[in-house]
């Protein structure tokens, strides 16, 4: 036994270390003018390594990973590298059994097209996601920025803005399987229900997120940030403002046993009830979170106190250094600090400034100690 997995071992370690590296230019200078001509030569466990340029392709999507473990990045950052769906097409494709080993990092994808996830699609396949902004990808059903459906869905450090959906999801639609969300934003992003994110029978994870701005249609709609229904998990180190809808102007919760931990949930709006929280079903346990400032109230409908809330219908200046919410700057919040270092889009960002660094640091040693 100890010998047959010495071998396998060996064939996995070998297969990976004979990894091929393929480059992808749009002006003709690398391996591949466009981004699907690398994937369909590419194997498991290459990288593709993409220069800056608009890249846009003639099928159903731009780009399709077609089951491959392979990893696509570009060089110089989602502000330089576009995937662009035209309006016609799919921005990004995963249809085929990809796993986790799929990994798309540093593009834009804006203007994708399609009846569900317009942005990227992923049915019964899973990826991981990092440093990728969604912009502007509309006229989806569902999940116009990303639909995934029974898949395994990494996101991290992701921005998500301006995205639009008829049904659900403007930015974001998770149905079954799993996902994790760490250090992403979502801004500007609108559907009749769940405005930025619908969750919805999975087994999730969010944390280090903002959710700003977001709206669900303001007569019927619910969840102007997230709708959270059948879904187990946690919810934690997360901000909501400025969101709106007729229930639920922030959160959504339906029928789900998902915790909620750590949460700044302000300035928010519903037309009807529940400005800040509607509950409807199970009740959520919602704990060391600050929930105020909403209207027309700040949680309709029945939840579980787990100690360490400031309900409040007006705010009071957060002590801002204080990332967990337990009333002090301590080795906990600088903890939190430096593993979110130089990470943009980040609940750690003291001084809101869009980058964790030196300066978050600052403030925080200073404000060391109790909250005043």
């Amino acid at each position: 036994m100890k010998h047959a997995l010495k071998a396998l071992l060996s064939i996995t370690v070998c297969s990976q270390a004979l990894a091929d590296t393929w480059t992808v230019d749009v002006n003709g200078t690398a391996d591949f003018v466009t981004i699907q001509e690398a994937i369909d030569v590419a194997s498991d466990y290459d990288q593709i390594f993409v220069m800056p340029g608009t890249y846009t392709g003639n099928a159903d999507a731009v780009v399709n990973f077609y089951g491959k473990a392979i990893w696509l990045s570009s060089t110089q950052g989602a502000d330089l590298t576009v995937i662009d769906g035209e309006g016609q097409r799919r921005g990004v494709l995963c249809n085929s059994g990809e796993t986790n080993d799929t990994r798309l990092e540093g593009f834009t994808i804006t203007r994708g097209k399609e009846y569900d996830g317009g942005g990227m699609y992923l049915y019964l396949s899973s990826a991981m996601v990092i440093s990728c902004k969604f912009v502007q990808n509309t006229q989806s059903t569902l999940g116009s920025g990303v639909c995934c459906l029974g898949g395994y869905l990494i996101l991290s450090d992701c921005e998500f803005e301006n995205n639009e959906s008829y049904t659900m999801g403007g930015a974001l639609v998770q149905s079954g399987g799993g996902i994790q969300i760490a250090y992403c934003s979502f801004l500007n992003n609108t559907s009749h229900d769940a405005g930025a994110v619908y969750l919805t029978g999975t087994d999730a994870t969010v944390r280090n997120c903002m959710f700003e701005s977001n709206v669900a249609e303001v007569v019927s709609g619910v969840g102007g940030a997230m709708k959270i229904r059948s879904t187990e998990g946690i919810l934690k180190s997360s901000t909501f403002q400025e969101n709106m809808a007729a229930y639920g102007g922030a959160i959504y919760y339906e029928n789900a046993t998902m915790t909620m931990r750590h949460l700044l949930i302000q300035n928010n709006e519903a037309t009807s009830l529940g400005g800040g929280v509607e509950t409807f079903g199970t009740l959520p346990e919602i704990s060391f979170s600050e929930i105020c400032g909403n209207s027309m109230d700040q949680i309709n409908g029945g939840w579980t106190d787990g100690g360490g809330n400031a309900i409040a219908d007006q705010c009071t200046l957060p002590c801002s250094a204080d990332l967990n919410g337990d009333n002090s700057v301590d080795i906990v919040d600088l903890l939190e600090v430096l593993a979110a270092w130089n990470m943009t889009n980040s609940s750690s960002d003291i001084n809101t400034d869009g980058i964790v660094n030196v300066l978050d640091l600052l403030e925080l040693i200073a404000a060391w100690g109790p909250c005043p």
